[in-house]
């Protein structure tokens, strides 16, 4: 898999729905936009990601979570629950199976590999890549396509990219944005509902 250009179809069609700057819940609209992106024929009608915005909102209501989510973000772990909500829910109302899944499972990592290799082959495969910009940023966001020296993102803040070279997986002395390898999670959809 070589390094050149590679975007999703969706990518620079359909716009990211962005957040306020005074929420933390960028894991939200991390799942919205990336299904947006994963299905831009769906993408005009708001009423159907206005109502899984209300569902998010409430589902981390009723994990008692709403409050710290809204003040200090998710963490990875309820974060990931959180998509897997939305996507079951998002299933439910299209009749299309939306899936998340890691994008390098723990069990099969192999030392030495390359993650950007595997966001390589799921951007290829035509799959959005979720994760969280740690460092920095401190930012869940989609990573939608790649250039030779940029990751290009579909983001709630209207972040369009982050330079390779100063992005690391896991964490690395002196890296300005860090990816953390749990945090890489990919989404992916089919019209049979299994």
């Amino acid at each position: 898999m070589g390094s050149g250009r590679c975007t999703l179809p969706g990518y620079g069609h359909v716009t990211p729905y962005q957040q306020g700057e005074l929420s933390g819940l960028c894991g939200v609209y991390s799942a919205i936009n990336a299904a947006r992106l994963l299905s831009p024929e769906l993408a005009t009608q708001r009423a159907l990601w206005i109502d899984l915005y209300r569902y998010a909102v409430q589902w981390l209501g009723e994990q008692g979570r709403l409050r710290s989510g809204l003040v200090h973000g998710l963490s990875y772990d309820l974060w990931k629950e959180l998509q897997h909500a939305i996507h079951d829910e998002l299933s439910c109302k299209r009749g299309i199976s939306y899936r998340m899944r890691p994008l390098i499972r723990r069990r099969t990592r192999v030392p030495g590999s390359d993650p950007a290799a595997h966001v390589r082959q799921a951007l290829q495969e035509g799959r959005p890549v979720l994760c969280a910009l740690a460092g920095e940023l401190d930012h869940y966001t989609v990573i939608a396509g790649h250039t030779h020296s940029r990751w290009l993102l579909h983001d709630s803040y209207g972040y369009r990219w982050v330079a390779k070279r100063t992005t690391a997986f896991e964490h690395a002395q002196g890296e300005r944005h860090c990816i953390p390898l749990s945090t890489l999670m990919v989404l992916y959809r089919s019209e049979n509902q299994s």
